[in-house]
């Protein structure tokens, strides 16, 4: 046998010098399994590794939002009742539908100015307006009689000559109804006439009176501003909804990270079954089981 450098060499028969013993070691089926199955060894260590570094962090992750969720419900449990409520979700639905209730009753009696385009536009909008914040102002001012601080002088003073304002829209839109529905009977009833051909002769009657129309859309309008003051009074404080919203928020975030916790331990148990199995099947001499 003959040497060169640190690998010996064996020569063939006809002369040529084969492969250094290492390289054809190395080449041997068993050593190549070895091979394999030690770098799959390694890449499954990585592998869990990896898998419990996520889980360790989900961990802390969802601790943090815990402690953070208790102390905001603690928070919550201890605002005083005033400041609890309605949500103010539902009063902005609720003021939505106010104003579309307003405005039907401001639309009719707004056609008594004999205005066009966009005049008869911005006076039914500007009534709609007024009646919506004066309900909104009253109930405003009656809430803050929920603080038991004590209600002032002053806050008496404030409700009474908004309630008095309220009490005196109401009253000039109903004779501003009143005025549109007589009117409005007069043409009806002229119309009816003419086509009748009676001439003098009495025509068709509504069915309503115009006292009864303009009672009935006043009343619409009433409706409206009452709903606006109710939920205007049991609102709950800016201070509650940020708090909720801070409860919903972080419960909405603890529910995902719980949720990427419980996926990396399923694939790390995953992982630890794939390696104890293919340990065995090592153990034994035997190829892993895919």
């Amino acid at each position: 046998m003959s040497t060169s450098g640190e690998f010996h060499t064996t020569p063939s028969q006809n002369g040529a010098v084969t492969a250094p013993d290492e390289v054809r070691v190395a080449r041997t089926p068993g050593f190549v399994a070895a091979s394999h199955r030690d770098e799959d060894h390694r890449a499954s260590e990585q592998r869990k590794l990896k898998l419990s570094q996520r889980v360790r962090h989900y961990d802390v992750v969802c601790s943090d939002l815990q402690t953070r969720l208790d102390a905001a419900h603690a928070r919550r449990d201890g605002l005083p009742d005033h400041a609890r409520g309605w949500p103010l979700p539902m009063y902005v639905l609720l003021a939505a539908l106010t104003i579309g209730i307003e405005y039907v009753p401001a639309h009719m009696f707004t056609q008594i100015f004999y205005q066009t385009g966009w005049v008869q536009t911005a006076l039914t909008l500007t009534f709609t307006a007024i009646g919506v914040v004066v309900a909104i102002f009253l109930g405003e001012l009656l809430r803050r009689m929920r603080v038991p601080e004590g209600s002032h002088a002053i806050d008496h003073i404030f409700v009474a000559v908004v309630g008095a304002v309220a009490v005196g829209y109401l009253v000039i839109g109903y004779w501003l109804r009143i005025a549109f529905t007589s009117t409005s009977a007069s043409f009806a009833n002229a119309a009816a006439q003419r086509a009748s051909g009676d001439g003098g002769a009495s025509g068709a009657s509504l069915g309503l009176s115009p006292s009864m129309e303009a009672i009935a859309l006043t009343a619409i309008a009433a409706i409206g501003m009452v709903l606006a003051v109710v939920s205007t009074y049991h609102r709950e404080s800016f201070e509650s909804f940020g708090v909720h919203s801070r409860i919903r928020k972080l419960h909405g975030d603890l529910t995902a990270n719980q949720q990427y916790k419980n996926t990396n331990l399923a694939d790390l148990d995953r992982v630890e079954k794939s390696a104890g199995t293919a340990a065995a099947a090592a153990a034994h001499g035997e190829a892993p089981h895919a």
